[in-house]
């Protein structure tokens, strides 16, 4: 089995909920002792035969070249996450754990092309719903809900808890947008108006023929 995590889901999800903690020297090490935390528990309950952290590259991606506007309204990360990140990358390396990045991209676009590439069984470790489209009957996600217990997705129990197939997600965003991103959705169209549509199995191209409808008013 094949293990992806995303290191920077881990790394702030740690700093944000965890209580301060400081080395000898009085620098923040509560994010990494998180991030170890995690790999660790994760390596132990799933026993992968190969493991990789992924990480966001630190520049600009590609989709910032189409669209300037992307994650603008994000506050700055603070300092005193950043300057963990080196410390991070450091103990996962002591660690023997995989790490990869790649200029122009985000962790998720790592992931997501392992993950549709290999030919074994993959498992990922992530904190938002934008993988969800490649769940499939090879690979599973553990879903790292806010303040809620993790939740493991299959690409069966996927459909029975929200109605439609993995890969429908990529038109539910294109429709709906994404907020937390800065991504608008098409107007006037909102969730209430996209699930019922969704879960019929239409697709995106399906849905421009409804354009008339949305647009009435």
């Amino acid at each position: 089995m094949l293990l992806l995590i995303d290191a920077n889901n881990l790394l702030a999800r740690s700093f944000y909920g965890r209580h301060p903690l400081y080395d000898a020297k009085g620098l923040p090490i509560h994010a990494v002792s998180g991030l170890v935390n995690w790999v660790l528990r994760f390596h132990h309950a799933y026993k992968p035969t190969m493991m990789a952290a992924c990480w966001d590259y630190d520049a600009p991606t590609f989709r910032c070249q189409l669209y300037p506007a992307y994650k603008a309204t994000r506050k700055p990360t603070p300092r005193e996450l950043s300057e963990q990140i080196p410390r991070a990358k450091k103990a996962l390396e002591n660690l023997s754990i995989t790490q990869l990045e790649v200029s122009g991209y985000e962790a998720d676009d790592v992931i997501g092309t392992l993950a549709s590439k290999s030919k074994e069984f993959v498992r990922i470790v992530f904190g938002d719903r934008d993988l969800f489209q490649i769940i499939s009957r090879n690979v599973l996600v553990d879903y790292l809900r806010p303040r809620k217990q993790p939740q493991t997705l299959t690409y069966f129990s996927h459909e029975e808890i929200y109605g439609i197939d993995p890969g429908q997600w990529v038109d539910y965003k294109a429709l709906v947008g994404d907020r937390a991103d800065n991504i608008p959705g098409v107007p006037s169209i909102g969730e209430k108006t996209v699930w019922p549509i969704l879960k019929q199995g239409l697709s995106l191209k399906d849905l421009l023929q409804y354009l008339d409808i949305f647009f009435r008013h």
